[in-house]
């Protein structure tokens, strides 16, 4: 494993894992960014906390790994982070990569959540679906494997 001391160099380990550059990092976090160069750089040692948070959205890493280096950048089994430190909407993204199986049960009460959340935050169900793609590019297999089994 490679020498992970500094924030930079597990930022740059992210990027390169997910195959991004600075400005499709810098709009999936809603972070300038210069401020990402300067991550890289290290002229800025560590991001904020918020920010952090929703790195760990972005790329479905290790909060600790990607904060001081601790542990493995993906873990086999992570530990929940408590919703009262970050957004009821990335503890749900977040949670996703633990359902084994999404049966019609499961679809329905996202689905009913998505709808309640869009109506006292118009766009949110556009952000969502979004997000979704981008972080979990293999839905678009699933969703083509359900397609083919209904035929």
């Amino acid at each position: 494993m490679e020498n992970f001391e500094l924030f930079s160099q597990r930022l740059k380990y992210l990027m390169d894992h997910k195959k991004i550059n600075n400005i499709t990092l810098s709009e999936g976090i809603s972070v300038g960014s210069a401020r990402i160069t300067g991550w890289l750089n290290g002229s800025v040692k560590n991001p904020q906390t918020k920010t952090l948070y929703k790195m760990i959205d972005y790329f479905g890493c290790d909060y600790d790994w990607l904060k001081d280096g601790i542990g493995e950048p993906y873990p086999e089994k992570r530990v929940q982070i408590s919703p009262k430190l970050c957004e009821p909407t990335t503890v749900l993204i977040r949670n996703y990569r633990e359902i084994s199986e999404l049966d019609d049960d499961i679809l329905l009460e996202i689905q009913t959540w998505i709808n309640d959340l869009e109506s006292y935050q118009p766009g949110f169900t556009a952000w969502f679906r979004l997000e979704f793609q981008n972080r979990f590019p293999e839905f678009d297999d699933w969703k083509k494997k359900q397609f083919k089994k209904a035929e």
